[in-house]
Parts: C-alpha cells; structure tokens; sequence
C-alpha cells in the first residue's frame, strides 16, 4: 500500500515539472518574439557579410497583450505571432527570399515573422520611397531629421536604407531638398526634376557632398554650373550614369571635369534654340575620357557637326600630343595620334558602345556611316534622325551588325521599301524591332504585315517580330 502510494506521489511530481517546464517554455518563446528587455543581448543583434544588422529592435512589450494559444501559434486580434525554430536561416537566404519579393504589402508581412526577417525586409521598405503629395514630402522630411524621436522610439536611422529617390518638383522645394540630402549617406540613384522657382543652384553643389556613393544622376530643367561639376567629379567616383535634360549652361568641359567617373551610360538633350558652342568641347572630351568605358550615348537637340564628329575622331593632332594616353592603343588602326589636322581624319571606334540614339544626322552619309558601322561591330540598339543614307548603308548594317536588335529610323528621304525589306531579311536572328518613321520612299505594300499608325503627324512603320519572322519565310518560298 505505501509503495503503491508513492509511485502516486512521484507520478504527480513529475507530472507537476513536467506543466512548468512546459509554461516556462511557452512563455520564453512568447517573450522571446516579443523582445522581452531581459533577453540576451546577442539576442537582438543580427549580423551578416553583406549587411550590419546590429540593431536594437523595440518589438511590442505591452504587458496587457492578451494572446491566445493555438496549434497555429500565438494569436493576437487579428495579427498572428508565429513562434519559429530557435535556428533561423542563413542571413543571406533570407535576404535572397526578400528581394524576390516586389509588392510592399508582402514586405509589411514579412517584418512580422522574427527579428532576422524584420531587420532584412525593412531595408527593402525604405530602398525607394514615392512620393504623392506635398503633406507627405513635409512628414517624410521632418521624420527624417527629427533625430530626437527617433532615439525616444529607439528606432535605428532610417535613411541609410534609402538607395533611390525620385524628386519631382511639384512636391520638393529648395529647403525640403536641402534637408533631406544629409539624412540619405548611402543614396544610389538621383533623379531630380524641378523648375527655377521651385530648387536653387544650393541643392545641387549639395548632392557631391552628400551623396558620394552616386551610381546615377539625372536632372532636368535645371542650370548646371562649373562648380557642381568639379564636385561630382571630386566626391562621386562611382557615377555611371548621367543625364542632363534640358539644363542651360553646360560647361564646355564637363565630361574632363568627369574623367575619374566611370560613365558608362551618357544622355545629353540640349535647350532647343539654345547656346551650342560648348558641344565641340564636349565631344571632344567624351572620345578622350570616357570612350573606352561608355556603353549607351544619347543626344538630343544638338548641333549637326557634332554628329559628324562623333563619327570620325574629333581631337586633331595638337590635342592628342599634348598627353591623350588613353588612345594609344590604335584601336582596329583608328587612331588620330599620327594625323595632322588638315588630313581628314579615320573613323571613331567606340570599343563597349551598344546603343546610340542621335539626332540632326544630315551630315552624315555613306562614306562616314559605312566605315563606322564596320568599326563598331558591337552594336545593339540603333537609333537615328535624318541620316543622309541610301540602301547600300543598309546592305552593310545587315551583314556588319551581327548582334543589332533594335534600329529606328527617322526621316530619311534616300531608303527604299526594297532596301528596309532587305536589311530585315538579311539581318541576323538577334533583330527584333524595325521602327521606320516619314521615309517617303517606303510605302505600305513595301512591308507587308507591319503595323502603320501616324502620331503627331509622323507616319510610323513598325515591325515586331511575327512581322519580321513573316518576311524572313516569305523570302525563303520566293
């Protein structure tokens, strides 16, 4: 009987155990997820090769919460807390898994399922704001430098996430754009659209300061001064890419102010009616410095003859005996070291270039287009206004630009529709699009399949490339 009586005992004993250890783990995984400040404190420290996820998270700690228990986890009103493994995934998974991710409602989700995915989706969160009204401009401003409700809140600084931002000048002024620059250090991607009235030359000679890791820039509508350059120049030697849409004032040494940018990627649209005696400079400073490196080159709105000299090497010779290294390595024979300017100089080889977009070509015929197109066999997206071209210049590009994908033509009164149809035909299979814009001589039964439309009072020709496969077959049965 005794014996039978503490087998009872130790029987209720252990059960007892048993339920607090089960409380007391329950409890820890509640407190833990809810970031109880008696936890460890390696507990809230995340760490990773790529990002610094050291970081004291304020995770909700209200005493009063009321939380149910279920299968499912912790339920909380109409949030649910879910209790994970003590070991989480490899930062760089998560981070992997994040990224994948493109709504914002999926990233909000995602800060809610630990600590690891919070201090990850968060910077997501905050990579590219948007911007839809001036009151929200003011509190995105103000909550930003308000750096004393931040620590209050004991919430880490927000703007160091930010990589891209997109000012428009309906919503930003000069004293908003003034405060926001120091807050956004790690700022990647600048696009600044504004007006006179609206930002000032101040914000601009900001930027460099600010912003030295800038990748890409792009400003429109504004006046550019020597200064902002050097300061480019000086602070952002990771800039690839520069737009300049109409901006009055281009100093006629931009692009060597800019020589220790690595400028892959170089769009340029002249003020119409507008001051051009700074292009000559200008291209004679973007073979010089940046021709090896570029990549994609768009100008609008410029003068004829710097069409010209983008084509033929643009530096005579006194200019390149002065220390130009950068072309001494006669690149396919091209080289202007050994030509005395009365010599018309050989043809420009732009050595990474894949996409060229160029108005104002009348000067530009056979004899300086064929030569370049066999210089530049590396080309992909070609698009040109009034070449002064006949079919044999497309005969050429046809067998000349195995990799071409897109060609757009625009007012070009000397190519034929038996010409456009040839080049389709004859062009490798990389081709894609064929946009033909008022060429005269190309008419509706030239191109049969192509969509015809007419927008502010240009006729269009395009080709996609069911059009494109469609000729290529029809051919073949002929």
């Amino acid at each position: 009987m005794a014996t039978r009586t503490n087998k009872k005992q130790r029987l209720t004993k252990s059960t007892t155990t048993t339920n607090q250890l089960t409380k007391q783990t329950s409890h820890s995984n509640v407190t833990g997820h809810l970031g109880n400040k008696k936890d460890k404190k390696d507990s809230n420290h995340i760490s990773s090769i790529e990002y610094d996820y050291n970081e004291n998270i304020e995770w909700n700690t209200n005493p009063r919460v009321d939380l149910e228990q279920s299968k499912y986890g912790f339920h909380h009103k109409q949030n649910t807390l879910i209790t994970t493994h003590h070991r989480e995934l490899p930062t760089e998974i998560v981070i992997q898994i994040v990224d994948y991710i493109s709504q914002r409602k999926d990233l909000k989700t995602c800060t809610l399922v630990n600590k690891q995915f919070y201090a990850i989706a968060i910077r997501f969160l905050w990579r590219s704001p948007r911007f839809k009204s001036k009151a929200f401009v003011k509190s995105f401003v103000d909550y930003l430098t308000n750096s004393q409700k931040q620590q209050q809140q004991d919430l880490p600084a927000v703007g160091r996430h930010i990589k891209t931002l997109s000012l428009e000048y309906r919503f930003w002024t000069d004293s908003s754009v003034l405060r926001l620059l120091p807050q956004v250090p790690n700022l990647e991607d600048l696009s600044l659209c504004s007006r006179k009235d609206r930002v000032s030359l101040r914000p601009l000679q900001s930027i460099p300061r600010h912003c030295p890791h800038l990748t890409s820039l792009f400003i429109s509508g504004r006046r550019i001064s020597e200064s902002v350059i050097i300061a480019l120049g000086q602070h952002c030697r990771q800039l690839g890419q520069l737009s300049l849409i109409f901006c009055d004032g281009i100093p006629p040494n931009t692009l060597e102010l800019l020589a220790s940018c690595p400028l892959e990627s170089l769009t340029i649209s002249f003020v119409p009616f507008g001051d051009h005696s700074n292009q000559h400079q200008l291209v004679v400073d973007l073979a010089r410095y940046h021709r090896h490196q570029l990549t994609h080159l768009d100008l609008l709105y410029h003068s004829n003859f710097m069409v010209e000299a983008l084509f033929t090497t643009c530096y005579n010779y006194q200019t390149v005996a002065e220390g130009d290294d950068n072309d001494n390595d006669n690149d396919n024979g091209n080289t202007s070291s050994n030509y005395p300017a009365t010599i018309t100089p050989p043809i420009m080889h732009w050595p990474r270039l894949t996409k060229l977009h160029l108005q104002n070509c009348q000067n530009v015929d056979d004899s300086i287009f064929i030569p370049f197109i066999k210089s530049n066999p590396q080309l992909q997206n070609l698009d040109f206004t009034k070449l002064n071209i006949t079919d044999t210049a497309l005969d050429v590009m046809a067998t000349s630009l195995p990799l071409l994908i897109h060609l757009s033509l625009k007012d070009c009164d000397h190519i034929s529709g038996a010409g456009a149809r040839r080049f389709i035909v004859n062009s490798s299979d990389c081709l894609l699009v064929v946009r033909l814009s008022n060429c005269p001589l190309i008419a509706a039964e030239d191109l049969p399949g192509h969509r015809r439309t007419t927008k502010y009072g240009e006729t269009i020709n395009l080709l996609a490339p069911p059009t494109i496969q469609r000729l290529r077959e029809t051919n073949q049965d002929t």
